[in-house]
């Protein structure tokens, strides 16, 4: 369920400000077979809120399972923004500490990587 809040939030989306107009979410998975797949829930809620933005706020969904899948997908991102001119929010969703994110093989993507 969606609140106010998150609505609000996402409504402003498209503004253009210091930084331009973010128009593309991007969510990146890297969960353990076992885990919740709390990156796609997030996806599936933020469809529906970008419902009535139509091809202005796009939302993308990707799963990795390797620290060179992650990198891999970075690096596709970028030249994508950097062609298209598109302002994304990155989100990533996986476990993680002080030293670096854990990805769904069981390796460890250092934080310096």
């Amino acid at each position: 369920m969606t609140d106010i809040a998150t609505v609000a939030r996402v409504q402003r989306y498209g503004a253009h400000g210091s930084v331009g107009a973010v128009n593309m979410i991007v969510v990146i998975e890297s969960l353990r077979t076992d885990d919740r797949k709390t990156g796609r829930a997030l996806r599936d809620d933020l469809e529906i809120i970008a419902l009535p933005y139509g091809n202005n706020l796009q939302i993308h969904y990707k799963t990795v399972q390797s620290a060179d899948e992650v990198e891999f997908l970075l690096q596709e991102l970028y030249g994508y923004v950097s062609l298209c001119g598109r302002a994304p929010i990155l989100h990533i969703e996986c476990h993680g500490d002080a030293d670096g994110i854990q990805l769904a093989d069981g390796s460890l993507m250092s934080w310096s990587r």
